[in-house]
């Protein structure tokens, strides 16, 4: 016989205190049958508070201790077992990926609960996979197995689907439940889901009122670019080039992966960047600046102070200044240094506070120099 409840939808992450306490309760409501079932979606809190560009609070010490202290007094109140995790934070990948439907196949709702309690009373090193390997062994699973099957590329990229669908469903923190399309954040929201599914909710017909401080705004759904994996430059001299590089990409605090005899190439900073020998026939031509190709490659850094120092850099060098570090108009705060390679390769570094041309009221100011 077909259920005419509902299924609840649950974005969690074993990070989250919360989410351990909001697994007990849809456990109940599963039980006494307000819920028909739970769809058990896996999704790591940090990549959700990179994409709303909010701080992971487990990065914050007061606010760290203060989750700890709340979860303890919330467990210990309503006589909830809960230990202090052997590590935390840590790294939610591995067990997040042992949770995915396609891993855990039928006996996923069983390994979802082996994991929070691996968590949140057993203290298990939920970021080591060999941990949680012999965790789930002693729990009945192939812990080896699973574990080996969490490292195939195909299993990491459906976690990375999976979170990417939650961001354009509007998920924002975890534990988030949705009850057909209306969503639950935080598990003491979860004592309000029998109400709502038997229409007595007390927010029913509420819509958001607006705003006077230019909120509202909702972020796109996330790119599927992550940044720029590498800008190759050809040169004219490499061994001239390759002595201006090596002293540039290591100042930048790039690391050096292959130096060759006719490539150099650095990876850093969630970027790479190689320097190789054009062709002969190609030598005697010059770099133009605005010519068809590249027209500039600019490098991000993380305060003025950078800025400054790469500027001071490029000057004991003698290395030719386009113009010295200071304010652009581009982007609020915009502050950069730009100059020039041995070929005359237009290069710049700069840094913008905040998030730039995208923060609310923000805009980019072609300056002229944009058309």
């Amino acid at each position: 016989m077909t259920s005419n409840k509902p299924k609840a939808i649950f974005y969690f992450d074993y990070l989250s205190p919360w989410a351990y306490f909001g697994f007990l309760k849809l456990k109940d409501l599963l039980k006494t049958g307000v819920i028909s079932e739970i769809d058990y979606q896996p999704v790591p809190y940090p990549k959700l508070a990179e994409f709303w560009r909010r701080r992971a609070v487990a990065t914050v010490p007061s606010h760290r201790l203060c989750i700890y202290k709340h979860a303890l007094r919330h467990a210990r109140s309503r006589g909830i077992p809960l230990e202090t995790p052997k590590q935390h934070p840590y790294r939610p990948y591995p067990s997040l990926r042992l949770s995915l439907k396609e891993v855990a196949k039928d006996r996923q709702p069983e390994l979802v609960e082996r994991l929070f309690e691996a968590c949140w009373v057993k203290k298990v090193d939920m970021g080591s996979d060999v941990a949680l390997a012999h965790y789930l062994q002693a729990c009945g699973f192939e812990g080896d197995r699973l574990v080996a099957e969490t490292q195939k590329q195909s299993v990491k990229g459906l976690l990375t689907s999976n979170t990417e669908s939650a961001v354009r469903r509007g998920v924002f923190g975890v534990p988030t439940v949705f009850i057909g399309e209306e969503l639950f954040w935080g598990s003491d929201q979860f004592a309000f889901i029998e109400d709502f599914v038997n229409g007595k909710d007390p927010a029913a017909g509420y819509r958001l009122p607006e705003s006077s401080w230019g909120l509202g705004t909702e972020r796109p759904a996330p790119s599927m670019i992550t940044g720029v994996a590498h800008t190759i430059f050809s040169v004219s001299n490499f061994e001239r080039s390759r002595v201006f590089y090596k002293d540039l990409l290591s100042f930048l605090g790039l690391t050096l992966v292959f130096d060759g005899k006719e490539t150099l190439y650095y990876v850093g900073g969630k970027t790479a960047v190689g320097i190789g020998q054009c062709p002969n026939e190609y030598k005697a031509q010059p770099f133009v600046k605005g010519s068809v190709g590249l027209h500039h490659v600019c490098f991000r850094a993380r305060s003025r102070e950078d800025v400054d120092r790469v500027y001071d850099f490029l000057k004991a060098r003698g290395t030719k200044i386009t113009y010295p570090a200071k304010e652009g108009p581009w982007a609020p705060g915009y502050y950069s240094v730009a100059f020039e390679d041995p070929d005359g390769i237009a290069v710049e570094v700069n840094y913008i506070p905040g998030e730039g041309v995208l923060a609310a009221g923000a805009k980019f100011n072609p300056a002229g120099d944009y058309r």
